[in-house]
């Protein structure tokens, strides 16, 4: 459905209305988030909360942010490897296992789902582009890194169509090895289907 470049930032996921109260550049709302360890999956924003994702430097330190939507996750996936397309496939058919750690929830109201990037303003001069999400063909080939340059033209956020007042589960697994590469990987699981997994 898109993808989302990181130099270590985290990403927030969020109903798009609470961008408003975001203000990681402006008003250093960013530099908490990143003492808070991977333990943490959500973060108050606004009146509501966000997800939080945290790319895993073991991973990469830089890196493109996958995300992929069937009809019971939205996918993100932190790929490293030189067969690009083998590793996305390995992960997304990685079951759940021990080492997947459900953490926090936030609840999207409107609708629309915006994963954002978190050291940016939600909104004003210190904000970024937002685009909308749309299908596409599956990623083979390794993505080259973004420069300086073209970082500032990069989308800061991707715009998701969810089901209104729908509920996600975080569920974030770290660095894990496959033939030829690693992942990270994070769901975002609505949490009737979270339950009907786990029943």
């Amino acid at each position: 459905m898109g993808r989302l470049w990181s130099d270590g930032e985290i990403y927030l996921a969020l109903d798009a209305p609470h961008l408003a109260s975001w203000a990681g550049f402006s008003h250093d709302h960013y530099e908490p988030l990143c003492d808070l360890g991977q333990s943490v999956t959500s973060t108050p924003v606004g009146e509501g909360s966000a997800g939080l994702i945290a790319p895993d430097g073991a991973v990469n330190d830089e890196s493109w942010l996958e995300v992929f939507c069937d009809q019971q996750h939205i996918r993100i996936v932190q790929a490293s490897g030189e067969d690009y397309g083998a590793v996305l496939q390995a992960a997304l058919e990685h079951p759940l296992d021990d080492d997947d750690e459900s953490g926090g929830t936030f609840t999207v109201c409107t609708g629309e789902l915006v994963l954002y990037n978190a050291a940016l303003d939600g909104t004003g001069e210190h904000s970024g582009p937002i685009i909308d999400s749309a299908p596409g063909p599956f990623p083979t080939l390794k993505p080259h890194p973004v420069t300086g340059a073209e970082a500032a033209h990069a989308p800061a956020g991707l715009r998701l169509p969810v089901a209104p007042a729908t509920t996600f589960q975080v569920t974030a697994r770290w660095y894990t090895e496959v033939d030829g590469g690693c992942f990270a990987r994070w769901l975002l699981t609505p949490q009737e289907e979270e339950a009907a997994q786990r029943r």
